[in-house]
């Protein structure tokens, strides 16, 4: 899930590009915070203690969305806890990939945030709450198209080559939740209000937050229930292969990333920034838990990630928590055995690969 417009003005070209030539019924939504005469015929607007929500879907399933976004803020008021006033945050809905396109979103993005339009751009995924409203079918379609799922770049590695039927139906079936796509959103409109910095927060554990809320419940009110907070299956493929192949990143590497080599292999990195920040949150050691917590804490005053790290991690043999984390991504397992099947298919590809030259990368 890219969040396409949320740090920095790379992340803002696609979005960029995309608006020179809006179809005509989305380039004159107004952008930003809505007054009753900017609403369009066939919108809504429904106001919440924290948000205006435009919303091209119907009134009720709107409010099913705003109440979710309410108790994700309790969730992240729990979490980290700020006092800094605000205006209303800003979220629009759109019925359709098509109408969210045309709006001059990034093509491969399933939402975004844009933090200089203070407005966070999502549409209908297809699943809302776990329920489908609308046809499995063209949700298939829609996922190929946003992947780029269609075939194999012509430099994939062989193994991946091979793999590339398998692959394609875990990720059509892995498509995302509505809700859960805006519990990760939420909380960088909600987050980066307050880390105003022109140094970029570390990827790892920005996008790796957002993917650990998609699956906290909302209106948390216990810090200790966060250890509770589920593994997010959409990342498993993508990890459990990456980490086999040699795809992902030492800790010490990752820590330092940038955004740019971030998104250089962003299904990998993604996978992985949530995988360290779900591991270290859900660690039995409540010194690991505190890690997180504390980085944001340097962060926020000192704005350096070489700083935040060396006072998050103070104390901590980062070799022995990647060790550890390694046991973790092993242990990894769908609940659904037809997609814990799909993904052993794929790794055995992948170990057969491995076998014949030593290296799953060709």
């Amino acid at each position: 899930m890219q969040t396409g417009a949320t740090m920095s003005a790379a992340a803002l070209l696609p979005l960029a590009l995309l608006l020179l030539q809006p179809q005509e019924r989305e380039k004159d939504l107004r952008r930003g915070k809505w007054k009753p005469r900017d609403c369009p015929p066939g919108w809504t607007i429904q106001e919440t203690r924290s948000y205006q929500v435009q919303s091209e879907l119907s009134p009720e399933t709107t409010a099913l969305i705003t109440d979710h976004l309410e108790g994700m803020m309790k969730s992240y008021e729990t979490f980290r806890p700020f006092h800094k006033p605000r205006d209303k945050y800003i979220l629009k809905v759109f019925a359709s990939r098509k109408h969210y396109l045309d709006y001059g979103s990034p093509p491969g993005s399933a939402a975004y945030y844009s933090q200089g339009e203070k407005e966070l751009v999502c549409y209908d995924t297809g699943k809302i709450g776990g329920k489908s409203t609308r046809d499995p079918k063209q949700v298939e379609e829609e996922v190929r198209k946003r992947l780029e799922t269609e075939k194999p770049p012509d430099d994939a590695p062989a193994w991946r080559k091979e793999a590339w039927p398998i692959l394609q139906q875990l990720r059509t079936r892995l498509s995302h939740d509505l809700l859960g796509v805006l519990s990760h959103e939420g909380w960088h409109q909600y987050f980066h209000h307050y880390i105003v910095s022109q140094v970029g927060f570390p990827s790892w554990l920005d996008e790796g937050l957002g993917d650990f809320f998609y699956r906290a419940a909302p209106d948390v009110a216990d810090a200790e229930a966060f250890r509770k907070v589920p593994p997010l299956d959409v990342r498993f493929p993508a990890l459990r292969l990456g980490l086999l192949s040699g795809r992902t990143a030492t800790w010490k590497e990752i820590l330092d990333f940038t955004q740019e080599k971030y998104y250089a292999d962003a299904q990998t990195f993604y996978a992985q920034g949530w995988s360290m920040t779900h591991y270290l949150l859900t660690h039995p050691d409540p010194k690991v838990r505190a890690i997180i917590p504390n980085y944001l804490v340097v962060f926020k005053d000192k704005h350096r990630m070489d700083l935040s790290n060396a006072a998050a991690f103070r104390g901590h043999d980062i070799g022995k928590l990647e060790a550890g984390w390694k046991e973790y991504v092993a242990s990894l397992r769908f609940d659904d055995p037809e997609l814990q099947s799909l993904l052993e298919q794929a790794e055995a590809i992948l170990i057969k690969h491995l076998g014949g030259n030593g290296d799953g990368s060709r």
